[in-house]
């Protein structure tokens, strides 16, 4: 068994003192309930908003809260069921903002790419004019240029981790309603 000195005790008794005052003060359950609360809140409003979709999937992206946040529902008309949900990054301020709306699901593709921006995307799911769903821009070789979510970040699409991004695109159908309310 190991020496133990005087020094090392209050040295343990300091740092434990120190983690106990850091708990105390840090309500480490209410990042938990808020994430909970804001699916709950989701599911809420869409269900209040009388969306409908011709598909038995909903999108709603909720641009104004942090993490910015996809949210996937599955059902009908005021009975939609929250089935999935994902970080996302909507457009920047300044001229680069997601539309606001409510669209359809209207083509999709495994990869795009943007002369004018010099970035692509893999997995993109359109759903208003050059408005996506998308994974992290890319460089013409497939390099992840900005690994940015949660927070305004890309030039007006829905940027998306890359996984989450092939889910939407493999999952929503056609005519799946996508519904953005204003955030700016």
């Amino acid at each position: 068994m190991r020496n133990i000195t005087k020094k090392s005790v209050f040295i343990l008794f300091l740092s434990l003192l120190l983690i106990t005052n850091y708990l105390s003060t840090t309500d480490v359950s209410a990042v938990t309930i808020s994430t909970a609360q804001r699916k709950i809140n989701a599911q809420k409003l869409v269900n209040s908003k009388g969306l409908s979709s011709k598909t038995k999937y909903l999108i709603y992206v909720d641009l104004k809260s942090r993490p910015q946040t996809v949210y996937v529902f599955k059902g009908k008309y005021q009975h939609w069921s929250l089935i999935n949900s994902f970080t996302c990054s909507g457009g920047l301020p300044g001229g680069k903002e997601t539309v606001t709306g409510q669209f359809t699901v209207q083509a999709k593709g495994s990869w795009f790419f943007s002369s004018k921006y010099q970035q692509g995307g893999k997995y993109y799911t359109q759903f208003c004019g050059n408005y996506l769903f998308h994974g992290l821009p890319m460089n013409r070789y497939y390099k992840v240029v900005d690994w940015t979510l949660g927070k305004p970040a890309s030039h007006g699409c829905i940027r998306l981790a890359v996984s989450n991004a092939k889910w939407i695109y493999n999952y929503m159908t056609y005519g799946t309603k996508v519904y953005i309310p204003y955030a700016y």
